[in-house]
């Protein structure tokens, strides 16, 4: 399955309406569920807005994880450090092109379906 059509069955639709300052408001869930801050950042397509929550440093979480995983493998004093700089740079670059993917995919999009519409379309399968 490509990437954009597993994409597509994840989304979830909401109607907002804008003020008259052209300001809306995120969903609560939406704002939880996605851990945005004071930013975000935000894309136009063709016939959509995309909005994405900016995180400098979205690898940080991972970084407990990454440091347990090398110390259960038995490394020691400076490889500890060596090794987990190493395995964050390749996280950082699959993150990287996983993005670039994502953002190849979506500009070949001329209508992004409705929340609706992929459930029906699941529903006939």
């Amino acid at each position: 399955m490509k990437t954009l059509e597993r994409t597509k069955k994840s989304m979830k639709s909401k109607r907002i309406s804008v003020s008259e300052k052209r300001q809306i408001t995120i969903p609560k869930e939406y704002y939880d569920a996605l851990s945005i801050g004071n930013e975000i950042e935000c894309t136009m397509g063709e016939n959509c807005i995309i909005i994405k929550p900016i995180s400098e440093n979205s690898l940080d979480e991972f970084s407990e994880y990454i440091l347990q995983d090398i110390i259960k493998e038995g490394y020691k004093g400076e490889q500890i450090l060596k090794e987990f700089k190493q395995r964050r740079r390749k996280m950082k670059e699959a993150t990287k092109k996983f993005i670039e993917d994502i953002d190849d995919e979506a500009k070949n999009i001329d209508e992004l379906s409705t929340f609706e519409e992929v459930f029906k379309k699941g529903d006939e399968t």
